[in-house]
C-alpha cells in the first residue's frame, strides 16, 4: 500500500510556524493542533522559512568533551610554565646569594 502524501500551502506552513514561535507550541503540539502525519514535515518547514532558531539543538557529549581536552591541556601548559617560571625565578635568587 502506498503511503498518502499531502500538500499544505505556503500559507499554510506559515502559519503553523508562526503559531510555534508565537504561542511556544511544541513540535508536537503543532502537529497534534493542525494534524500533520509528517514527522519532519514542521522541522522541513522550518528549515525551508528560515527559522533555524526553533529547531532543537542537539548538542554531542563527544564535541563537548574535545572542547574540555583542549582546555585541560591549555591549562596543564601554562602551570608548567607558570611552575617553569618560579622554579627558575628561585633558583636563579638562591645562586645570587
Amino acid at each position: 500500500m502506498q503511503k498518502k502524501s499531502y500538500r499544505y500551502s505556503i500559507c499554510f506552513k506559515q502559519s503553523v510556524i508562526e503559531s510555534i514561535e508565537r504561542d511556544g507550541l511544541s513540535i508536537n503540539e503543532a502537529r497534534s493542533r493542525y494534524g500533520i502525519k509528517g514527522g519532519s514535515t514542521i522541522q522541513t518547514w522550518m528549515k525551508q522559512y528560515g527559522k533555524h532558531h526553533l529547531l532543537n539543538k542537539v548538542i554531542h557529549v563527544s564535541t563537548v568533551c574535545l572542547v574540555l581536552k583542549k582546555v585541560d591541556r591549555l591549562i596543564n601548559f601554562y602551570l608548567f610554565v607558570f611552575l617553569f617560571i618560579v622554579y627558575f625565578f628561585f633558583y636563579a635568587a638562591r645562586c645570587t646569594d
